[in-house]
């Protein structure tokens, strides 16, 4: 049997999940990006000062959606996508 250790994730695999990871918050928090981008183009270089709370919005959202179990959630769907093709190919040797 085939564990997760078995098989070595790539350096850049586990950056494209941690990619995919951050725009699947980005669009559960769509409205929130909406809500301090317009803070943003109405307040200008005072955005840090004035948009502040939109911000902070902003990042509880994101963080939700943009942790460790997630992304752990997206190496174990890796994970068993690579068990699947060692099967097929090892099945098709056979």
């Amino acid at each position: 049997m085939n564990s997760d250790e078995d098989i070595q994730m790539p350096v850049r695999t586990l950056e494209m999940l941690r990619e995919k990871m951050k725009k699947a918050a980005l669009k559960q928090c769509q409205h929130r990006t909406v809500d301090f981008g317009e803070c943003s183009k109405e307040q200008g270089f005072l955005t840090p000062f004035k948009c502040r709370e939109e911000m902070k919005r902003l990042n509880r959202c994101l963080a939700k959606y943009t942790h460790d179990e997630i992304l752990e959630k997206y190496k174990t769907e890796w994970y068993a996508e690579q068990r699947a093709k060692q099967n097929v190919s090892q099945a098709s040797s056979s």
